[in-house]
């Protein structure tokens, strides 16, 4: 890890459990978090990952879904943070909701 990293992230997020066997240090964390997220990569979006990364409060080991669901509630508030574009489409088009005919049991009439 470079040390600019080692010494901006705390001790608990130099090493990220994927699995039981398969670990990711915090530069590979970091860039999969922005690519699964749909983050622009940019030096902004990646200090802005790496600073509330700093702040994170659990102990070591840390799992890879607990470090995501964190930065997710944490960042969810942050103004680079936007969703996809597909859940974007869906929001605009009313496509999540499903129309009264593809509702279970089928649309009723009143007599």
């Amino acid at each position: 890890m470079a040390p600019d990293l080692e010494q901006r992230c705390p001790d608990s997020v130099r090493t990220i459990f994927i699995s039981h066997s398969e670990t990711a240090d915090v530069r590979q964390f970091i860039g999969q978090y922005i690519d699964s997220r749909c983050l622009r990569c940019s030096p902004a979006v990646w200090n802005m990952v790496l600073a509330v990364l700093a702040d994170y409060p659990g102990e070591a080991p840390v799992r890879l879904y607990e470090l995501n669901a964190w930065l997710d509630h944490t960042l969810s508030r942050r103004p680079f943070y936007r969703p996809s574009a597909h859940l974007l489409q869906l929001v605009v088009s009313n496509q999540h909701i499903p129309a009264p005919s593809d509702r279970v049991g089928g649309a009723s009439t009143v007599q």
